[in-house]
């Protein structure tokens, strides 16, 4: 941490010198042949632009990423008992998050199956990642499913993404883009689920959300992609159980 603080201060560093008024000496000629000389002080033209989502700084951050990993909480508040149990081990999970970032979203779907015995638990086996462009708010999936042989014997199971902070609701994005997923892929509603991966301070939080068939119907027809989309209601998810593993059992 005392060599990621350093690095930080030398890139804070080198944006507050550059940020200091220098005199500038310019020399121009104009279609005359006259030499004008001009000098500014201004940091007009001379300005970087800075931004919250500095790459440098997030990458020094993303190198602690497994520290996350010793840390994870699953929300289980208000779940429903009814319904499948899912399993997720935690080696794929922390790889995960691993090769995550603290600011942007990383998403993939996830596959797997039901031991023989027990046709209510549904094991997750693995997560694709699939070609995707993110911001801080939403993540963007190809239409088209990844096909693969290692997919043959495994169940499609919904996917999951990361995000920067845990919401208290289900995103009306996250429902939205389910929605169309299920729908385009004719995926069984009740066996998929979104995961959020949040980054809370020092550690991760999941949550499994399931969509209610109101909620299947409103993401399938809403075309307002902002934060409060008309006739968004709590109603249309419910949290569903989900475990952590170190092996299948």
């Amino acid at each position: 941490p005392s060599q990621q603080r350093q690095q930080i201060a030398e890139i804070e560093k080198q944006t507050k010198e550059q940020s200091q008024l220098t005199a500038t000496t310019t020399k121009s000629v104009n279609k005359h042949g006259d030499e004008i000389i001009s000098a500014t002080t201004s940091n007009y033209e001379t300005q970087t632009f800075s931004s919250r989502t500095e790459w440098r700084v997030r990458a020094i951050s993303s190198t602690n990423l497994h520290l996350r990993t010793q840390h994870i909480y699953v929300n289980s508040d208000d779940v429903k008992d009814t319904g499948y149990t899912y399993i997720l081990p935690k080696n794929i999970l922390k790889k995960f998050i691993t090769i995550s970032d603290l600011r942007t979203q990383i998403a993939g779907y996830i596959y797997g199956i039901s031991p023989p015995d027990n046709p209510h638990v549904k094991e997750i086996r693995c997560i694709i990642l699939p070609p995707q462009w993110g911001t801080h708010q939403v993540v963007h999936l190809p239409n088209q499913l990844p096909q693969h042989e290692f997919l043959k014997d495994l169940e499609p199971l919904g996917w999951m993404h990361t995000q920067p902070n845990e919401l208290p609701q289900l995103s009306p994005q996250d429902v939205t883009m389910h929605s169309k997923i299920i729908h385009q892929n004719q995926w069984d509603g009740e066996r998929s689920v979104i995961v959020t991966c949040s980054f809370t301070p020092g550690s991760v939080s999941l949550t499994a959300y399931r969509l209610t068939p109101s909620g299947y119907e409103w993401g399938r027809n809403n075309t307002d992609k902002g934060n409060n989309p008309k006739g968004y209601l709590p109603s249309h998810y419910e949290k569903v159980q989900m475990l952590l593993s170190d092996r299948f059992l």
